[in-house]
């Protein structure tokens, strides 16, 4: 299980320790701890409302703490100017400034710091081949596509070396046809860079594909904080397995048998489990769309559900189903005749034991 131990405020790289945010008499983030080190990236997801975009705001100056603490390269900068914080932000519609070109953009916070022309002219020079923007680099953002647009704001935000880099739903603005090549050129920017990156999405595969690490958060709170696998194959609960993977955690009894779930109602044989906790006693039983089949038989391998939804996706049709209570997914070939009702069965192998959570 993750470790959600408060990071130290002094450590290296960016530190959010109990951090508290209120709006109000509302608590938007309430205890939330996350630590991103130098050289990594850190994507915090979560559904709408859930605190995320507003510990982005917390970590860049634009929204007050109102409880706890937040570090930057051994500094304590919970209350300082956004100015003086050492962060470089990518807000959502980028902001680049129309009116410069593309070098004038990323040269833009440099003159601010009064950077010699020389080091600036060598400076932009570096982020214009980071990004690959050399060719563009005296067009106006209005001659660029959104991925350009994009790239040119990275490198804006790149140039002045900050400590922390702050990127608020990068490919939201972008076309969903061309985001899965960007989202590749965006992780492997952000590798060449050597930057501490948080990343905030609300994508699943986003935070999956560029997070070294996933922050969770749901309802101004932290669930669950470690590594893409981690949280793939070990969910803390079952709004984690739901939200990140589509999957169902199950509470089930284990015996040398098998497990029985859903309240003894369905009893998985043991030879139909992947690997996982053995004997007697408590445990989880994580299924996913690949772990069920619609099967004939009618023992108790084999629970009965009802069909919700039925959705063609190219190659299968996709069934939403409920087995008492608990919605599942299933795929089956899309010649299959499917009734009211089906009868599902684990397929061998595919479903997963965890221990019980803590």
């Amino acid at each position: 299980m993750t470790d959600l131990r408060e990071p130290e405020t002094g450590a290296p790289g960016l530190t959010v320790s109990d951090l508290t945010i209120r709006y109000g008499d509302t608590e938007a983030v309430r205890g939330v701890s996350v630590q991103v080190r130098p050289d990594e990236t850190v994507a915090v997801v979560g559904p709408s409302g859930c605190g995320k975009s507003s510990t982005l705001r917390a970590v860049a100056g634009l929204t007050p703490v109102a409880g706890g603490a937040i570090g930057l390269g051994g500094r304590d900068i919970t209350h300082l100017d956004p100015a003086r914080r050492g962060v470089g932000l990518v807000p959502q519609d980028y902001a680049v400034f129309p009116h410069m070109s593309v070098a004038g953009n990323i040269a833009y916070g440099l003159r601010a710091r009064r950077l010699p022309a020389d080091r600036r002219r060598r400076r932009v020079a570096e982020m214009l081949e980071l990004t690959r923007l050399t060719e563009l680099a005296g067009r106006r953002p209005g001659q660029l596509s959104g991925g350009q647009r994009q790239r040119v704001a990275l490198a804006r935000a790149l140039a002045v070396e900050p400590d922390v880099l702050l990127l608020d739903e990068p490919l939201a603005a972008l076309d969903p046809q061309l985001r899965g090549g960007l989202r590749r050129e965006l992780s492997a920017m952000l590798s060449s860079s050597g930057c501490a990156t948080l990343i905030v999405t609300h994508d699943q595969r986003e935070a999956l594909s560029l997070g070294t690490r996933i922050a969770l958060m749901r309802e101004g709170t932290l669930v669950q904080f470690g590594t893409p696998r981690e949280l793939w194959e070990d969910p803390a609960d079952a709004f984690v397995a739901d939200f990140l993977a589509g999957a169902v955690l199950l509470e089930a009894e284990r015996s040398p048998d098998g497990a029985a779930v859903l309240d003894g109602r369905w009893r998985i044989p043991a030879e139909d489990l992947g690997t996982g906790p053995t004997g007697h006693g408590r445990t989880r039983l994580l299924l996913r769309d690949d772990s069920l089949t619609v099967t004939d038989r009618d023992d108790g391998a084999a629970v009965t559900a009802r069909v919700v939804h039925a959705e063609f996706v190219g190659d299968a049709v996709r069934l939403t189903v409920d087995a008492h209570g608990h919605v599942f997914g299933v795929r089956v070939p899309p010649d299959a005749r499917i009734g009211r009702s089906v009868s599902l069965a684990v397929v061998p192998g595919r479903a997963t034991l965890l221990v019980p959570a803590p």
